[in-house]
């Protein structure tokens, strides 16, 4: 929702003193929208159009958790808060998002140099024509895929404390790193 003076605002659950989280109400949101990540991307890439310095790992991680990992962060987090979870159980989704979302990253960025058109339904290598930094053109494809099969593992690992009741994200971790689309 945004406020008549332009700041987005979230909402954010409020604890009572019981520990419960019945009650919500709206905050300014101090996180940077999907919207800036996508600009942050192409003045990447024009950067490196210019011959100027690519995108760091550390740059790389920070774009991607303003795009597909906030998507994931927001799913797990909204998930969390309408089961009411602990603050222990909330940590714990919000790492398994982390984990995942990079690891979808760079599944993302492994299909763009490997994938078959057909398979991905788009043309494969438009990042490395565009010149834009991604976790393969930086770590490498195999680096890269042993990365994604860590954070993958990581995410799962992340979700011992829910037991057997965690084991369709658990399944959705290994077929993050699996798809070939």
């Amino acid at each position: 929702m945004t406020r008549t003076d332009g700041r987005t605002v979230h909402a954010r659950p409020r604890r009572d003193p019981h520990g419960s989280s019945s009650t919500v109400r709206a905050e300014p949101s101090r996180r940077r929208s999907e919207q800036d990540a996508r600009v942050d991307d192409v003045e990447a890439e024009q950067r490196a159009e210019a011959g100027g310095e690519p995108m760091s790992i550390g740059a790389i991680t920070r774009l991607q958790r303003l795009k597909t990992g906030a998507l994931i962060s927001f799913s797990c987090g909204a998930g969390a808060i309408l089961g009411k979870a602990s603050d222990h159980l909330r940590t714990a989704l919000s790492a398994y998002a982390h984990d995942l979302g990079l690891a979808f990253q760079i599944v993302d960025d492994l299909l763009d140099v490997e994938g078959d058109a057909a398979e991905i339904g788009k043309t494969p290598g438009k990042d490395a024509a565009a010149g834009k930094a991604t976790f393969v053109s930086i770590l490498g494809v195999e680096r890269a895929r042993a990365q994604a099969g860590l954070l993958a593992r990581q995410a799962a690992a992340h979700l011992e404390p829910f037991g057997s009741a965690a084991d369709l994200l658990k399944q959705a971790a290994n077929f993050v790193v699996a798809r070939r689309t």
